[in-house]
């Protein structure tokens, strides 16, 4: 069995947790990382992971470039999982686990690698019992419906799963976002259609890749050292979130629906104090920036549009700062949305991403440009956030 994952610079202390975790429940074991915002960076011998190149992830450097320009941490490293498990598959002949570089190894996983190499693709729900529920209310398992009923921190392929890889891939190139009003979360939505399209199988061991969704009204529980969800040992810990390894619990506003508080959970309790001593023993606190280019999201959405609509007409596709240069993409943002406009690419995208400023200004292009301007004349003193000059920004 390949173990892997991909990561953005700010998770690399996360994925050494998880390799070493690896290694520590699965003898031999080694995971394979790809870094996606430093690909080139020299692998060092003292790490507890192998770090693959771009070549053998099996992306241009083009398109990489592209999905720098378009996507932030998260959608970037997401969009890189079918084709980082094609690459592997293609490599070794598999069976190939992706996991998330958040999750906690915590148990053997041998059984693993026969299920996936028995049914070729396997999956994990967010939560394998009924959950609370109250009509008319927003719960957890209408969270589901929201995210996707698959969680797409775990994914196992074998020989067979290549249309499944090619087709995941393909969707996860140019719309791996979150759009709530399109039905995407990042990758894992688009998980939710392999029951419709492919052969498959569900993995129901609630101690496999369990969250907080997972965990419902229970706690964790131990037995001689081991934790337990109910009657399973918890084998992979899935510590989705915004997790704080120095209050050793979630975000409780950004993470509300999806993790139980720490408090009156003992047995949690214990399980983040463990993780977070792992986090901050492995450089949490040294670890790079979050964001890997500093763009603001206008920016990437104004690129995004015009790619789609380049590569649907054949067109020339629009300047990005890794293959150009900044100079070239801030000139380009600033250049009028359409012949005759006075609308920048730049103002043009932030209108089209917010309905608020539709409804208030209709007729754009059209004479609701005026109204539009004199709005962000007032609001940002004829300048938009994140530094563009006045040119640029309309």
């Amino acid at each position: 069995m390949i173990f892997c994952t991909v990561v953005t610079q700010s998770f690399i202390p996360h994925a050494r947790v998880l390799a070493e975790s690896l290694a520590e429940h699965q003898p031999g074991a080694m995971l394979e990382l790809f870094v996606a915002d430093a690909p080139d960076a020299s692998p060092a011998s003292h790490e507890p992971f192998r770090r693959l190149s771009l070549s053998e992830v099996g992306l241009s450097r083009e398109e990489l470039h592209r999905r720098y320009t378009m996507y932030d941490a998260q959608s970037l490293a997401s969009s890189i999982k079918g084709t980082l498990l094609a690459a592997c598959l293609e490599r070794t002949g598999g069976p190939a686990l992706l996991l998330d570089a958040d999750t906690l190894v915590l148990g053997a996983l041998d059984d693993l690698c026969e299920l996936t190499a028995r049914h070729a693709i396997l999956l994990t729900p967010h939560a394998s019992v009924p959950l609370q529920f109250a009509a008319g209310e927003m719960g957890l398992e209408q969270s589901f419906l929201r995210a996707g009923i698959f969680n797409g921190g775990f994914v196992g392929v074998s020989r067979g799963a290549d249309a499944f890889l090619r087709w995941w891939s393909e969707r996860c190139a140019r719309d791996c976002i979150h759009a709530p009003d399109r039905g995407l979360f990042y990758s894992q939505n688009w998980l939710g259609l392999v029951p419709a399209l492919f052969d498959h199988h569900v993995l129901r061991d609630r101690g496999i890749n369990l969250t907080g969704l997972g965990m419902g009204e229970d706690d964790i529980g131990w037995r001689e050292g081991r934790p337990w969800i109910g009657d399973r040992p918890v084998r992979l810990f899935h510590f989705a979130g915004k997790f704080d390894p120095h209050s050793g619990c979630f975000d409780t506003l950004r993470d509300a629906d999806w993790w139980p508080r720490v408090a009156g959970r003992p047995g949690f309790a214990r399980l983040c104090q463990d993780y977070a001593r792992r986090l901050l023993r492995s450089g949490f606190d040294g670890a790079a920036p979050v964001d890997h280019s500093g763009f603001d999201w206008v920016m990437r959405a104004a690129y995004r549009q015009a790619l789609l609509k380049s590569e649907a007409n054949g067109g020339v596709e629009p300047p990005n700062p890794f293959a150009h240069g900044m100079a070239a993409f801030t000139e380009w943002l600033a250049r009028p949305a359409n012949p005759g406009s006075r609308v920048s690419r730049y103002l043009a995208a932030l209108y089209s991403e917010r309905p608020d400023l539709r409804a208030a200004f209709p007729n754009v292009p059209g004479d609701g440009e005026g109204k539009l301007l004199a709005w962000v004349a007032s609001k940002y003193g004829g300048k938009l956030p994140r530094g563009l000059p006045t040119e640029a920004a309309l």
